[in-house]
């Protein structure tokens, strides 16, 4: 007997393969911030400087709101990673579209929290959070 081994996208339908082709991803709407600062835990504004992230996955809708966010890569830290979600949930897209009928899609974004004094002209001034996101399919 002799056994047949198929790659697997042969054993996928070709119209899976032709609709991911035509899917046209989610851009952050025009005029759209990804600033997470104000969403800081200010329980977090006094003591030593922090420096982490947290990986958050949501489903963009058709509409472009963010749905259902779940942070699937802690940044170690509880207030964080719930500022993280918080952070996300505000945020607005541009849906992707498929075949230029906008549809539902999964979404990965990598929020880094940075907290550390700022100093002006040598003196010690008040705690600024410097957020960054970044946007990965």
């Amino acid at each position: 007997m002799k056994t047949l081994i198929l790659p697997f996208f042969l054993l996928m339908p070709l119209s899976a393969l032709a609709d991911d082709a035509a899917l046209v991803k989610p851009v952050p709407a025009p005029g759209e911030k990804r600033d997470c600062g104000a969403f800081y835990p200010n329980n977090r504004r006094e003591g030593a400087p922090t420096a982490s992230s947290s990986k958050v996955h949501y489903t963009i809708t058709e509409t472009g709101a963010v749905k259902d966010p779940v942070v699937v890569v802690s940044s170690g830290d509880v207030d964080l990673d719930k500022a993280a979600i918080a952070c996300a949930s505000a945020w607005l897209y541009t849906p992707a579209t498929r075949g230029g009928v906008p549809v539902a899609v999964g979404w990965n974004t990598t929020i880094g929290w940075t907290f550390s004094l700022h100093r002006h002209n040598g003196q010690t001034g008040e705690l600024m959070p410097l957020t960054r996101s970044g946007f990965r399919p």
